[in-house]
Order: structure tokens, then C-alpha cells, then sequence
């Protein structure tokens, strides 16, 4: 991927390498504060709270996880050029 991206902008491999290192890191701490991640054309990363349905009623605690919803463009390329 680093080859790609630098062919695209003005960073060299390490700088490049710099970003996408510390780029999951940033999501993650966004979303353990409750925000979302937006990425333009890509789409959005959110917490979103959930219920094991295999839980006890009496016992059932919300968990959080992250959830993704793609970009519309995103989905349009997905949908003219299938797997």
C-alpha cells in the first residue's frame, strides 16, 4: 500500500510508514471516547453498545464494539466491480 500512497503525494516511505503506524492507534482512542471516525470516501468507524442474546436477562450487560459504515461512492465502486 505504502507504494501506491506515495505515488499519490509528497511523503517518502517513512513518513508514509509514520502515518498508517499511528493511524489505527487514533481510531482506537476516538472510539473508546465515544467518537466517531469519519475518512472521506471511505466511510465511518462508531461504538455502538450491544446485548449478548446468549446472556441471562438478569445478567445482561451492554458491550461496545466498532462498528463501519462505508461511504456511498465506496459502495457504488463495490457494486459496479464485484469480487
Amino acid at each position: 500500500m505504502i507504494p501506491l500512497i506515495q505515488k499519490k503525494i509528497a511523503l517518502t516511505e517513512s513518513e508514509i510508514r509514520e502515518v498508517l503506524t499511528a493511524f489505527p492507534q487514533a481510531i482506537m482512542d476516538a472510539l473508546t471516547k465515544g467518537k466517531t471516525v469519519s475518512i472521506e470516501k471511505l466511510g465511518e468507524f462508531y461504538p455502538a453498545e450491544y446485548v449478548p442474546l446468549n446472556r441471562r436477562k438478569s445478567s445482561r450487560k451492554a458491550n461496545t464494539r466498532a462498528l463501519f459504515r462505508p461511504d456511498k461512492e465506496l459502495l457504488n465502486k463495490l457494486k459496479k466491480n464485484p469480487l
